[in-house]
């Protein structure tokens, strides 16, 4: 089968299932503006040089290894919701006669499409967003404002959109090997499944 054949299949997927697809890529591109904000704020050299703005690098150096870790249990949490969703249709297609090697084809052309439109969209907000809240905290700080977007850097997007980037590619990884594991019955079956009662993890608490 051609390449095309997958991404089509994949780009239609995406249309059908949009009421679960345009929140998980909504999540990511929220995740990822307020990444990038933080991220921004710890690295904002003039910001750091205004009056009370020495502490900014510390406090939002935590705040960026905080969302980190919010980010990648959020993007988990969203992913195993719509992958809950999609499984009979995964398991339909191999039923039809679609190896599994195939249908991992599609999922990584669904990762791929939605995961661009969703770092895309999450650099636009983060950047639009970080330039509200620097006037925000320069007006908290009575200083003059830094007029500009003198802030847009590759030392910041690059690291914000490779980190997310990863987060995608860790959640099509775990797809592809939970799909693979499972028989086709299981896959038709999955979606039926009620949700199980939360157990209290205290470590990851």
């Amino acid at each position: 089968m051609k390449t095309g054949f997958y991404s089509k299949i994949a780009f239609n997927n995406i249309k059908k299932n949009y009421r679960f697809y345009i929140p998980h890529m909504l999540t990511g591109a929220g995740l990822l503006a307020c990444f990038y904000i933080i991220l921004t704020l710890a690295l904002d050299e003039r910001l750091a040089k205004v009056r009370g703005g020495s502490y900014l690098p510390t406090f939002m150096g935590l705040g960026t290894v905080v969302m980190a870790i919010l980010s990648g249990i959020l993007m988990l949490y969203t992913n195993s919701f719509l992958m809950k969703q999609r499984k009979r249709e995964f398991g339909l297609y191999n039923i039809l006669g679609m190896e599994k090697r195939h249908v991992g084809k599609v999922i990584f052309y669904e990762m791929f499409i939605s995961s661009f439109i969703s770092i895309t969209f999450g650099l636009i907000l983060g950047i639009l967003f970080y330039k509200l809240s620097s006037l925000l905290i320069c007006r908290l700080l009575a200083v003059d404002v830094v007029i500009g977007f003198y802030f847009i850097k590759a030392t910041t997007l690059i690291p914000a959109a490779i980190f997310f980037l990863l987060l995608y590619l860790f959640t099509y990884l775990y797809n592809r090997i939970s799909i693979a594991r499972m028989k086709p019955v299981d896959l038709l079956k999955s979606s039926n499944h009620g949700e199980k009662e939360p157990k209290v993890k205290w470590l990851l608490l």
